[in-house]
């Protein structure tokens, strides 16, 4: 059987985890102690039925993980992503990065290669990591409800 390298839009797994926890948008979350672990406990929950539901077809894992982008540098900001609405507004970020970080350290222990260079967003490094895959004979898939795909990719 085929297996795949699965490389996983961090940044789109974290949303998707965090909104599905947190049903109302009009509050400010992730205030809290048990917020947080909340959230860390979604995050692992659906990492490891998606381990659960792939391992058979995936031999490998690649967590991309976004870095503040070098577009914002060169474009005015609502340029730039202007079409999205201010979700991040009422979130405590500085909560939703320690529990990223947490999270982070646990897949890392759990053998995961986490990908993340500074100043390139997930987009960029989803591209190198299938263009990386396919010139070495292997193959990938891209885990994301973004509009990314790589002619070298399957996007599910």
């Amino acid at each position: 059987m085929k297996r795949f390298t699965l490389i996983i839009d961090g940044h789109n797994f974290f949303f998707r985890s965090l909104w599905s926890v947190f049903k109302q948008k009009d509050k400010k979350i992730l205030e809290s102690e048990k917020d947080k672990d909340l959230f860390e406990k979604k995050l692992m929950i659906e990492f490891c039925q998606l381990m659960k539901n792939l391992n058979p077809i995936v031999n490998d894992v690649v967590f991309v993980k976004d870095s503040h982008s070098w577009r914002k540098e060169l474009l005015l900001q609502q340029e730039y992503k202007g079409n999205r609405r201010k979700t991040q507004d009422n979130i405590n970020m500085v909560n939703f990065s320690e529990v990223i970080n947490n999270f982070t350290e646990t897949l890392i222990s759990m053998g995961v290669k986490i990908s993340q260079v500074d100043r390139c967003e997930g987009d960029d490094l989803i591209s190198a990591w299938s263009d990386y895959l396919f010139n070495a004979g292997k193959s990938s898939l891209i885990l994301s409800t973004d509009a990314i795909c790589s002619s070298n990719s399957f996007n599910v």
